[in-house]
This record gives C-alpha cells, structure tokens and sequence, in this order.
C-alpha cells in the first residue's frame, strides 16, 4: 500500500469515527466536524491544528475530478503521524487494558474521621471510595476533610475529639458526585478520562464499577495524579 493510500484512509477512518461517535451530518465539511468534536473531546482538540493541516493535505494528494485521483505521495512521517492520531481516535484504548489493576483502597462509612485519615495517609491518598456493605456511597477527600475540621472549629469544638467521634457518613456529602468525583464503568477508554478531567476543572476523582452505575462495588479509582501517566499511554500508543 502507498503512502498515499495510507493517509487517506487514516483520513476516511478518522471522518467517518468522528461523524458516528457525534451525530454530526453528512453534509458538513472535515473541518468543521473536526472543530466541533474538538469542542466535545480533549484528545481531539489536543490534535485539533494536526488534523485540520492534514485535512488540506489530504486535498492536495487527491485531484477532485469525476474520480479521485492520487497526484502525491506524502513523506513517511507525515504517514506515521497521522496514523498515529488516528489509532488514538478510532482505536482508543481502555484504561484496563493499559493499566495494572491492583485493587483500590476503600473506607467504610462507618469509620471514624480519625481512622480514614490515617488509611489515607498511608497510602498516599489525597481521595478514596466510601462503601457501606461493599458498595460506593461516596468519596472522601481532602478537600472535604479540611472543611468538616474548618467547620467543627468555627462551632469551637475540639478538632481531635471531632476526628474521633465523626464517622466518614457525617462529612462525606451527595452533592459531590458529579462535581468532586464521578462514576464510570469498567470499559472507560483513556481519551474518556482525560476529556472528563479537561470539561470538569473541579473533579478529582473518577470511580470504576462494573456498569459505571453508583452504589456498585469499586473496582478502581483514577486521580488527577494520574493523568500524565495516561497521556504518556496515548502518545505512545500505536
């Protein structure tokens, strides 16, 4: 297969992925579906000027005529780029293919305040699952840790006996959902996290269950620490 070849058909995959995964119409030019699904995704809009650049080329390789013919040949890196880009955004890859699973640390609602932070410190953990009977029922984090003590101090309690007395169910809030952490299930796919993590400057934490529902069972978390090992993933993906 040419060069050309190559590139148009990373060209077609890419078109045709992104009208599909958008609802975008037929009638509506590369360039456009390119920009408006670089508005929806951080993956595409981090490939956005690349893609448009080779959506000229691609007009440049091929003569509009009653056929389409191939008048050049584009350099062999200019082809691994593109397909590249296009392996990221057709064939994405899912976290749990790329990550080892290992299991995540939870807290049981029950739990004093004192205790989960001492679970939290030991394994270095700024947010962790909260369960009751196995099953999430929300997320603990820093953010809400140093609140429910600013609080407790502002009433003149002793912050110690507040730590010991509170269980994690008193502090942890149902508001936080959708805003300081989300739920999503097992076969997120890399670019879904990261685009998450882009839309959403707030959250924190992405919890993943089987069918991405709440109060299952979680089988692993994702932090905003780990969104650079993440990009690494994708750049080298192939």
């Amino acid at each position: 297969m040419t060069n050309a070849m190559r590139f148009i058909r990373a060209y077609n995959s890419i078109d045709a992925t992104l009208r599909s995964v958008y609802g975008f119409q037929a009638s509506m030019g590369y360039a456009e579906v390119i920009r408006r699904a670089a508005d929806k995704s951080s993956v595409v809009s981090a490939y956005e000027s690349k893609l448009i650049h080779y959506g000229r080329l691609r007009n440049a390789i091929v003569h509009q005529g009653k056929h389409e013919e191939i008048i050049a040949e584009p350099h062999d890196d200019v082809v691994a780029e593109f397909e590249h880009i296009e392996a990221i955004l057709c064939r994405p890859p899912l976290f749990t293919d790329c990550c080892p699973q290992k299991g995540v640390t939870v807290i049981d609602y029950t739990v004093p305040m004192a205790e989960a932070i001492e679970r939290m410190a030991k394994v270095e953990s700024s947010t962790m699952p909260v369960v009751k009977g196995g099953r999430l029922v929300g997320v603990l984090t820093n953010k809400r840790i140093v609140a429910s003590i600013a609080a407790a101090r502002a009433k003149e309690e002793d912050a110690e006996q507040f730590l010991q007395k509170t269980p994690v169910k008193d502090v942890i809030l149902p508001s936080d959902y959708g805003v300081y952490y989300e739920v999503v299930g097992r076969d997120v796919r890399i670019d879904e996290i990261l685009t998450r993590f882009t839309k959403n400057r707030k959250l924190l934490a992405l919890v993943l269950t089987a069918n991405g529902m709440q109060e299952e069972k979680p089988l692993s978390i994702v932090t905003i620490g780990d969104l650079t090992v993440l990009e690494r993933i994708l750049d080298d993906y192939t």
